[in-house]
C-alpha cells in the first residue's frame, strides 16, 4: 500500500502546560518596547526627584537597579530578534523579573508609602492578557509576597516633618488593597482575554468547517455532473463493444479483450450510478443510524467482493465499551473504498481490516503485508499528486488525498504509516461526537 502521511509536530513539554507564542498577533518584541518605556520613565523620575526636588534617597543604588534591568532587556531583545517562537515560560520569567525589579526600586524609595507601588500591578495585566491562568496566579503570588515584605522591610522616606509617622493600620490597609487589586485585575483581565481567545478559536473552526462543507458540496455537484455527462459516452462504448462481440468468432484472439472492455464499461456505469444515487440520497436514509460494525460492513461489502486479496475482518473491543451507532455517509464509503483499493494494489497475500472503539472515538485500521510506504511518500502526506505509481495505469496520487479530505470533513483524522513487521497501515479515528 502506498500513499501519503501527515506528521504533526509534537508540542514541546512544559511544566506550565503553556503553548508557544509565535511572532504574529502577539509579538514578544512588544514587551521589550514596553520595558524600555518603563525604564526611561523610572530613570526620569529618579533624576527629577533627586536633582530637581533635592529629595534624598539612595540614587546610586536605584540607578544600578535600572541599569541592570536595561542590560537584561538588551539580552532579551537580541534573543527575540533571532527566533520565531517564544515559549510562554520565558515570558513568565521576564515578567517575574519585572516584578522583582520594581520591588527593588520601591524598597529603596519608601516601600508601600511610595505612591508608585501601584506599578506592581502592571506585569499582572500583561500576564493575564497573554498567558494562561496558572502563570498569572504565580505572578499574583509573587506580587503578594513582595508587597508583604515591602510593608515591613524598606528604606524610610525622609519626611520634612520629622514627627510625621504613618499608622501601621493605614499601611496594612494599603497592603490589603494592593492584594485585592492584584487578584481582581489579574482574574478579570485574564477572563476577558480568555473569552476573546476562545471566541477567535471558535470562529476559526467555524470558518474551517464551512470551507470543508463547501468543498464537499462542490465535490458532490461534480460527481453528479460527471455521472450525467459520462453516461452517454459509456452507453455508446458499451453498444459498440457488444456489437463487436457478436461479430467476432469464438477463436478470435481479440474476443477476450473486447469482453474485458465490456466488463470494465459496466463497472464504470455502476460506479457512476452509485455516485448519482448517493448525491440524491434521501435525508431520512442518512439519518437512520445503525451499529458501527454493521454500517462499515455494509459500506464496504461490494468493494470487498471485488478485491483479489484475502481480507481478514476483526473487531478489537477489549475493554467492552458500548458500540457506537453511526450513519452510512457516502463520504466514508468512498474513503474506505479508496483505501481498500490502494491496499489491494500493494498487498502480497493478506489485508487486515479492523474496527475498534472506546469511550471517546471509533477507530478503523486497514493494513497489508506489502512493501509499505516509501519515506518520500510519508514526508508529503496530506498533499495531492503524491504517489510512487504516478503515470502507471492512470494513477495520479489523488486517491488517499481525497480520502483524507473526506475523513476530515466528517470530523475524523487519518494517519498513514508502516507496520513494524512490514507493510502499510492506515488508521482512521472518528470522535463519537461526530458519529
Amino acid at each position: 500500500m502506498a500513499g501519503d502521511v501527515r506528521q504533526d509536530a509534537p508540542a514541546a513539554p512544559s511544566q506550565w502546560h503553556l503553548t508557544s507564542l509565535r511572532k504574529g498577533p502577539f509579538d514578544p518584541q512588544n514587551l521589550v518596547k514596553i520595558r524600555w518605556l518603563a525604564l526611561v520613565g523610572q530613570l526620569i523620575a529618579c533624576v527629577i526627584i533627586h536633582f530637581g526636588f533635592g529629595f534624598p534617597f539612595p540614587f546610586e543604588a536605584a540607578l544600578g537597579v535600572i541599569v541592570t534591568s536595561a542590560f537584561v532587556n538588551l539580552a532579551i531583545d537580541q534573543r527575540n530578534r533571532h527566533v520565531t517562537r517564544v515559549h510562554p515560560f520565558e515570558i513568565l520569567i521576564a515578567l517575574s523579573f519585572d516584578v522583582l525589579q520594581l520591588a527593588g526600586l520601591i524598597y529603596l524609595t519608601g516601600g508601600l508609602l511610595n505612591p508608585f507601588f501601584i506599578l506592581l500591578l502592571a506585569p499582572l495585566v500583561v500576564s493575564a492578557a497573554i498567558l494562561e491562568l496558572r502563570a498569572t496566579l504565580f505572578l499574583v503570588l509573587l506580587v503578594v509576597i513582595c508587597a508583604s515584605l515591602l510593608s515591613v522591610y524598606h528604606l524610610p522616606l525622609p519626611w520634612q516633618d520629622s514627627t510625621f509617622e504613618v499608622p501601621q493600620l493605614f499601611l496594612f490597609g494599603i497592603l490589603i488593597a494592593l492584594i485585592i487589586s492584584a487578584v481582581f485585575i489579574a482574574f478579570y483581565t485574564w477572563y476577558l482575554a480568555n473569552n476573546s481567545r476562545e471566541l477567535a478559536t471558535s470562529l476559526s473552526k467555524a470558518q474551517l468547517n464551512l470551507a470543508r462543507e463547501r468543498e464537499a458540496l462542490a465535490l458532490g455537484r461534480l460527481a453528479t455532473a460527471a455521472a450525467h455527462k459520462l453516461g452517454s459516452p459509456l452507453n455508446t462504448i458499451s453498444l459498440i463493444s457488444h456489437d463487436l462481440v457478436d461479430e467476432l468468432q469464438e477463436d478470435d484472439p481479440q474476443l477476450e479483450d473486447i469482453q474485458l472492455l465490456n466488463r470494465e464499461v459496466e463497472r464504470c456505469r455502476i460506479i457512476l450510478q452509485e455516485l448519482d444515487d448517493d448525491a440524491h440520497l434521501p435525508s431520512d436514509k442518512i439519518a437512520f443510524a445503525l451499529p458501527a460494525s454493521e454500517v462499515i460492513q455494509s459500506l464496504t461489502q461490494r468493494k470487498l467482493a471485488e478485491m483479489t486479496t484475502k481480507v481478514s475482518w476483526f473487531i478489537d473491543n477489549g475493554q467492552d465499551f458500548d458500540e457506537p451507532v453511526m450513519h452510512g455517509r457516502p463520504e466514508l464509503k468512498y474513503a474506505l473504498e479508496t483505501i481498500l483499493d490502494n491496499a489491494d494494489g500493494y498487498a502480497i497475500s493478506k489485508i487486515d481490516f479492523g474496527l475498534g472503539w472506546d469511550s471517546s472515538q471509533l477507530t478503523i485500521t486497514i493494513s497489508d503485508d506489502g512493501p509499505g510506504f516509501k519515506q518520500s511518500i510519508l514526508n508529503r502526506f496530506g498533499q495531492p499528486f503524491n504517489t510512487s505509481r504516478k503515470g502507471k495505469d492512470g494513477h495520479r496520487g489523488l486517491g488517499l488525498y481525497l480520502a483524507m479530505s473526506l475523513i476530515e470533513n466528517s470530523g475524523g483524522q487519518m494517519q498513514v504509516g508502516n507496520r513494524p513487521k512490514g507493510g502499510g497501515r492506515v488508521v482512521i479515528s472518528i470522535p463519537r461526537a461526530y458519529i
